[in-house]
């Protein structure tokens, strides 16, 4: 006998006529992919300080780890994968939670930061360009990493 898990149209889960629970705003996933991404970002500076040098990549750790981890569990809380407007709902909210702590992080330890040649940069076409390819690339990695662990955390809860 096989247990059905199906997703019923008012975005409700259902397990066997049961409900289990809704899917969580996409706010709330953003709040907690920045806060695995803080956290994460605080682990690795620890382990430079230990270490005593700059880890290579550190920053990708800081982006597919959180998506993956979180995915995971999602996945593994209700059993099923996520519609693919409340996905990219809430890696749109990351990166915008995520805009907003760096902005904070450098307005508060960088006081020169806003006479800096970056403001010239933005003004550059080329630069925006690349970053705007760069934020692209970045969504999509994030959006299927995360996708990734929800079909993982999924298959874990089916094994139960």
């Amino acid at each position: 006998m096989t247990k059905e898990i199906y997703k019923s149209p008012q975005s409700n889960i259902v397990e066997e006529n049961k409900v289990v629970g809704e899917f969580p705003s996409p706010l709330i996933i953003g709040l907690w992919l920045t806060l695995a991404s803080l956290l994460m970002g605080v682990v690795l500076v620890l382990i430079e300080f230990f270490v005593g040098k700059e880890l290579p990549g550190a920053n990708a750790v800081t982006t597919v780890l959180p998506a993956m981890l979180v995915g995971y569990f999602y996945g593994q809380k209700f059993g099923v994968l996520f519609p693919s407007r409340l996905r990219h709902l809430s890696i749109a909210v990351w990166f915008i939670l995520n805009a907003i702590v760096v902005g904070a992080y450098f307005a508060v330890f960088f006081e020169g930061f806003s006479q800096s040649g970056i403001f010239k940069m933005l003004k550059t076409p080329m630069f925006i360009g690349i970053m705007v390819v760069v934020f692209i690339l970045i969504y999509f990695v994030s959006y299927f990493v995360f996708k990734q662990g929800e079909k993982s955390g999924v298959k874990q809860r089916q094994k139960k």
